[in-house]
């Protein structure tokens, strides 16, 4: 279920995403988060995209089994379609906010990460949940409420 409009809540990013379906350092705590969370869990197709890419990584690294991989992403996208994570959309001008974010926010910020902020921010965001140390650092400086995995 799409969110409606902008407003609060936590965007969670793909490395806390992975987090509730590939059991790693950090999961229990991710998911007592999830658990008790009061905010709408937004993420954005971006998410989606780099979260099968962990996932074949873990098929590569014979982490994971291809049957495997296919049960998990299967769960993601059921919860997806159940309303589990709202995900929000986002048009090309979220480039033109990643690029500024990058040149303009003061602090290290890969491509995908700002493309995430971007979209954390446009859509009205308080919180950002990460396992990336690199992002919530940009994310405090862009003056959202940091949850590390």
């Amino acid at each position: 279920m799409a969110a409606e409009a902008p407003g609060s809540g936590c965007y969670i990013d793909t490395s806390a995403l992975v987090k509730r379906y590939v059991r790693e350092a950090g999961s229990d705590a991710f998911d007592e988060f999830c658990a008790g969370c009061e905010f709408d869990m937004l993420i954005c197709p971006l998410g989606g995209t780099e979260f099968a890419g962990v996932l074949q990584r873990r098929v590569r690294g014979k982490q994971l089994t291809l049957s495997q991989m296919g049960a998990i992403r299967q769960r993601f996208l059921s919860d997806v379609s159940a309303g589990g994570w709202s995900l929000i959309e986002f048009g090309a001008d979220i480039f033109s906010k990643a690029s500024d974010l990058i040149l303009h926010l003061g602090a290290p910020l890969a491509t995908l990460d700002a493309l995430h902020l971007a979209c954390a921010l446009q859509h009205g965001a308080t919180d950002i949940a990460t396992a990336d140390r690199q992002l919530a650092t940009a994310a405090r400086k862009a003056k959202l409420r940091v949850h590390l995995f």
